[in-house]
C-alpha cells in the first residue's frame, strides 16, 4: 500500500514538527545573536548534544572511536556504513555504543548504492539516520520512523533540501560545493545557505563544506545556519582510519591544492573535491578522456588491509593499512584543509573550532 505523507504529517510523525520551529520575532532578527543563540539551543535540544558541529560522514575514514570521541566531546559523530558489509555495520554501530552513550549518527549513500544496511543499523541500535547523494523514498522513511529513529538529508540544492523537509527530515546539512568528497551541488556553501534559509527560515539547516576557522562557525550561525559540519580537519586526527601519506598531503596543503573533478569515478561516478595528484594531473593533461583512454588506466597501483588490489581510478580512499603507491589515490579534501597544520586529537580539534565561536554568542563550550 502506498502511503504519501503530508510535510507537517512526516513532521509530526518524526516528533520534530515543534523542535524546528523558532518564534516570529526571532526570525525577523535572524541576522542577530540572538537569534543565533536560538537556533543553536533548538539543534541541541532536538538532537540532546551539547556543541552544534557535526561530523561530516568520510566513507571508510570514519571510525567507532571517531565517531564517539565527537559524541564524547559535546559534537555529533559520524559513522558511515555504505560500503561496509552487513556484520561490519552492525559490529561498527555497537562498538561505538560501547564508547558513548552520546547521540551519533549512521551516514548512508543513497545514489548508486543499495541502502541494504540501514535496516541492519536500526537492528543494531542506530537512533540517527543520515541520507546523503539521494533522498530517501517513502518506504525507506516509514522504516526508519518505525523503528523509533530519526534521519537527516545531506543536499547540495534548494529543491533538495525542500524535499527533505517534505519527507519528514529534522534537519538539513547544506552540502556547498568548498566540501571535500562527493558533492551533490555545485554552489558555494553560504550562497546555499541562504537560499535555503529564505526558502524555509523556521527549518534546521547545518552548513558544510569549506569551514575552516571558529569564524566561519559564528559567520554560518549568524547568517541562519543552527550547526556546522567539520570534515578535512577531523580526518587528521589519529581517530579517523586515514593513511599517514593522506594526513601529510592536507597538512601540506594550501588554497590551490583542490580540485573539483571526475577523476576518481571507478565505482562511483560523481563529481567530488580532491587534492592534486600525480594521476589527477596526468589525466588531465591527457584532455580527461574516459575508460581505458586513461593514462594508466587498470593500473593496480596499491593493495589494501584484506590483499585486494586498488586500481588506479577507483574511488575509494586509503585507509591506514594500504601499502602501494597511495600518494596517487584519491585524497579527499575540502577548502579546509588549509587550516590543517597537524595531526591532533579528534576532541581538541572540536574545542578549537567551537569555543571561540560558543564564547562569542555567549554558549557552553566543548
Amino acid at each position: 500500500m502506498s502511503i504519501i505523507l503530508s510535510r507537517r504529517q512526516a513532521l509530526a510523525a518524526s516528533g520534530a514538527l515543534a523542535s524546528t520551529l523558532v518564534s516570529n520575532e526571532l526570525q525577523a532578527q535572524s541576522g542577530t545573536d540572538d537569534a543565533a543563540r536560538a537556533r543553536v539551543k533548538n539543534l541541541l535540544k532536538t538532537l540532546d548534544i551539547k556543541v552544534p558541529i557535526f561530523q561530516a560522514p568520510f566513507g571508510g575514514a570514519t571510525t567507532p572511536a571517531l565517531a564517539a570521541s565527537i559524541a564524547n566531546a559535546g559534537g555529533l559523530g559520524g559513522l558511515s556504513i555504505t560500503f561496509r558489509s552487513a556484520e561490519e555495520t552492525a559490529a561498527a554501530i555497537k562498538a561505538t555504543l560501547a564508547m558513548t552513550s552520546a547521540p551519533f549518527v549512521v551516514n548512508v549513500v543513497l545514489t548508486h548504492f543499495e541502502p541494504r544496511n540501514v535496516l541492519i543499523a536500526l537492528d543494531a541500535g542506530a537512533k540517527l539516520i543520515s541520507f546523503s547523494v539521494g533522498r530517501p523514498d517513502q518506504a525507506l522513511v516509514r522504516r526508519v520512523m518505525e523503528a523509533g529513529a530519526r534521519f537527516m538529508c545531506q543536499a547540495g540544492t534548494l529543491d533538495a533540501a525542500q524535499r527533505a523537509f517534505d519527507l519528514g527530515a529534522i534537519a538539513v546539512i547544506a552540502q556547498g560545493m568548498e566540501a571535500g568528497g562527493h558533492h551533490e551541488g555545485s554552489t558555494p556553501r553560504r550562497q546555499l545557505l541562504d537560499m535555503i534559509v529564505e526558502k524555509l527560515p523556521a527549518a534546521l539547516i547545518v552548513t558544510a563544506g569549506g569551514i575552516s576557522s571558529s569564524d566561519d562557525i559564528l559567520a554560518d550561525l549568524r547568517a541562519g545556519a543552527a550547526g556546522v559540519t567539520i570534515g578535512t580537519p577531523l580526518l587528521a586526527t589519529p581517530q579517523a582510519n586515514v593513511h599517514p601519506v593522506w594526513q601529510e598531503a592536507i597538512i601540506q596543503a594550501d588554497e590551490n591544492s583542490t580540485a573539483v573533478t571526475s577523476c576518481f569515478s571507478d565505482g562511483w561516478d560523481q563529481v567530488h573535491r580532491v587534492l592534486r595528484n600525480a594521476t589527477l594531473t596526468d589525466w588531465e593533461s591527457a584532455g580527461m578522456p574516459r575508460g581505458d583512454k586513461r593514462p594508466g588506466a587498470g593500473d593496480i597501483i596499491a593493495t589494501n588491509g584484506q590483499g585486494a588490489p586498488v586500481r588506479r581510478y577507483h574511488f575509494g580512499s586509503p585507509g591506514r593499512k594500504i601499502t602501494g603507491q597511495v600518494s596517487e589515490l584519491p585524497l579527499y579534501a575540502g577548502k579546509s584543509a588549509v587550516s590543517v597544520k597537524t595531526v591532533r586529537d579528534a576532541a581538541e580539534v572540536l574545542k578549537a573550532y567551537w569555543n571561540p565561536a560558543g564564547s562569542k554568542l555567549g554558549l557552553d563550550l566543548a
